[in-house]
């Protein structure tokens, strides 16, 4: 599984090469911004955040707005009258009130070391919300809070963010936790149950989405895109299996530099493939009717994508480099398409001997009409082209 976040090592790097004081009232020296860091679990690091701090009578406070709603997933409903704030989300409800010292999380009274405030903003002209940062700590499942000596920051580990992402299907609502991959399925007002995981964070702030769908022999399919990386090159599909209801079959398929189509049905039947084996599964018994072997098929040890899957012919890319190839199922006879598809100058920008790394060949596959394979060069571009090649 390729590395999300690009800045992880050097973060860990920093923390390691620092001394901390825990901080149980006020800190040991002055601090001016704060670091928060998330994780379902000391093994698993989801990200970060971070923001301005302000002192008032020897407290720290962070603004809450922008944290809460902005980044953590959860939405912002204010009563004028009560001058109450509660932030709600899936299964997580805070509710707080300028000048009280009681807040709830979750309807669990707490007492917070310092009343709430609100300042105007000079850009947004809103009230941004103000709450004492050991407070908003709690409310996030931390328990301590430390600061970094050298940079006066102030940092907590560990704690959870509340972003996911949902589809409604069938009048059923399936909601996924990005800090886990927890998936639930909740009927109207109904609890939400965990029905399965994919056990994986995803990005952090957006470019991931649900996707649910049923079979026409009643299997229900529901997958999962996430993107993440800078400026998010690393691409990952999830996909799950139910059959009535419970989960009977997963697979998972990671991308590199470039979002690839992977086939995902086959004769009616659907596709599960991993990057290295491929599962053909029955529709409707989700039986697995045939494995397919795709580092075998192709000759050398990679991860695939598999662009179509016919009776005869298989057309799978290879994540290192990206080259469209069609190989015969039969006697395992291999093309790399672009050497046969592409002029000498399109070819000089595929081959690596020529551009350092090559690039991807640009080539898709649209549709087979007898032995003639029809692809687009280009898609989308200004040099788009149609290509065929014909099957020997």
């Amino acid at each position: 599984m390729y590395k999300k976040i690009a800045f992880t090592t050097m973060l860990t790097s920093i923390l390691l090469a620092s001394t901390f004081t825990p901080i149980y009232a006020k800190p040991a020296v002055p601090v001016t911004t704060y670091e928060f860091n998330y994780a379902q679990d000391q093994n698993n690091y989801f990200g970060s955040s971070s923001g301005a701090t302000i002192t008032r009578n020897g407290v720290t406070f962070i603004e809450v707005k922008e944290l809460l709603v902005g980044r953590l997933g959860l939405k912002l409903h204010w009563d004028q009258n009560r001058k109450q704030a509660t932030f709600d989300g899936f299964m997580k409800e805070i509710v707080l009130r300028i000048g009280s010292h009681t807040a709830t999380i979750d309807s669990k009274s707490i007492t917070m070391n310092a009343a709430p405030f609100t300042i105007q903003n000079p850009i947004t002209k809103q009230k941004d919300i103000y709450v004492p940062i050991r407070a908003v700590v709690q409310f996030l499942g931390g328990h301590s809070l430390r600061v970094n000596p050298q940079n006066h920051v102030i940092i907590a580990d560990q704690l959870q963010a509340f972003n996911v992402i949902t589809d409604v299907y069938q009048g059923n609502t399936y909601t996924m936790k990005k800090i886990n991959g927890d998936l639930y399925r909740s009927y109207r007002n109904h609890k939400p149950v965990k029905i399965a995981s994919i056990h994986n964070a995803l990005d952090f702030f957006e470019f991931s989405n649900i996707d649910v769908s049923s079979t026409s022999k009643g299997l229900q399919i529901i997958r999962i895109q996430n993107a993440s990386g800078e400026p998010h090159i690393y691409h990952e599909d999830f996909t799950m299996i139910f059959k009535n209801g419970s989960l009977i079959r997963q697979s998972s398929m990671d991308y590199h530099l470039n979002k690839h189509t992977n086939s995902t049905m086959y004769n009616g039947n659907i596709i599960l493939n991993d990057g290295q084996n491929l599962r053909i599964i029955e529709d409707g018994t989700g039986n697995v009717l045939e494995n397919i072997d795709l580092v075998k098929l192709a000759g050398k040890k990679d991860r695939y994508v598999v662009e179509s899957l016919q009776s005869d012919i298989v057309l799978l890319q290879a994540i290192s480099d990206s080259h469209l190839t069609l190989i015969d199922r039969k006697t395992g006879h291999s093309v790399v398409l672009y050497k046969e598809l592409l002029t000498t100058e399109q070819q000089k920008l595929v081959d690596p001997t020529t551009m350092p790394f090559g690039i991807d060949d640009r080539l898709t596959y649209v549709k087979r009409i007898h032995n003639r394979l029809y692809f687009t060069y280009g898609k989308d571009s200004e040099d788009e082209q149609q290509v065929t090649y014909t099957l020997k």
